[in-house]
C-alpha cells in the first residue's frame, strides 16, 4: 500500500474532488508566492506540497469559498516564513552551500537575468504577483483575478504597471551599466 492509499481510503469522493479543485485553483498562487520570497523552484514546490498536505489534515473543518482561499494563502506565508528560517538557521550552522545547480549561462546572460530578478523584486507585492502568476507560471488573467479576488481589469492594470516599471527599472540599469553605447551618437 503507498503512501497516497489510505489518504484517498479517508476521503470521500466530493472531498477528493475538493481537495483536486482547490488544487487546481490555488497550486500556482502558492507556488508564485513561495518563489517570490524563496527563489528556488524546488522549495516553491515543496510550499505547494506541504500546503495541501496541511489542508488534508484540516479537512473536517468546513470553510466557505473566501474562508479557503484565506487560508490556503495564510498557511503558504506560515510554511515560507518556516523555510526562510529554516534556510537562515542552517546557513548560520554552516550548513548550506548557497551555489544551486543550475543552466549553464554565460556572464551576461547571468548579469540580465539578476537584474531582471532584482527589477521583478523590486515591485509591489500585488504587481509582482500578477507577474509571477501571468508570466512564469503562465495562467490566464481570467484565473488570476479568481484566485487573487481582484477583478480581470485590475489584473490586467496591474500587469500594464508592473512592465512600465520593469521596462523603465532595466532602461536605467542598461544606460548605468554602458554610458557610452547611450551616448554614441551623441558628440557631447
Amino acid at each position: 500500500m503507498t503512501v497516497k492509499q489510505p489518504i484517498r481510503m479517508a476521503l470521500s469522493s466530493d472531498e477528493a474532488a475538493e481537495i483536486s479543485d482547490l488544487y487546481d485553483r490555488f497550486a500556482p498562487l502558492v507556488r508564485s508566492l513561495a518563489y517570490d520570497k524563496l527563489a528556488d523552484w524546488h522549495a516553491s514546490l515543496d510550499v505547494v506540497h506541504d500546503v495541501f498536505l496541511a489542508l488534508l489534515n484540516d479537512m473536517v473543518r468546513k470553510r466557505s469559498r473566501e474562508q479557503m482561499q484565506a487560508w490556503i494563502v495564510t498557511v503558504a506565508r506560515n510554511k515560507i516564513v518556516d523555510r526562510v528560517r529554516s534556510a537562515q538557521r542552517r546557513r548560520e550552522r554552516g550548513q548550506i552551500d548557497d551555489q544551486t545547480p543550475g543552466i549553464p549561462v554565460s556572464a551576461d546572460e547571468q548579469q540580465q537575468l539578476d537584474q531582471l530578478h532584482a527589477a521583478i523584486a523590486a515591485l509591489p507585492e500585488n504587481e509582482r504577483l500578477m507577474v509571477w502568476l501571468f508570466y512564469l507560471d503562465g495562467v490566464p488573467a481570467s484565473r488570476i483575478a479568481e484566485m487573487t479576488g481582484v477583478s480581470l481589469r485590475t489584473v490586467y492594470a496591474r500587469l500594464a504597471q508592473a512592465r512600465r516599471s520593469l521596462r523603465g527599472e532595466l532602461s536605467e540599469t542598461r544606460k548605468e551599466a554602458h554610458p557610452c553605447r547611450m551616448n554614441a551618437g551623441n558628440p557631447n
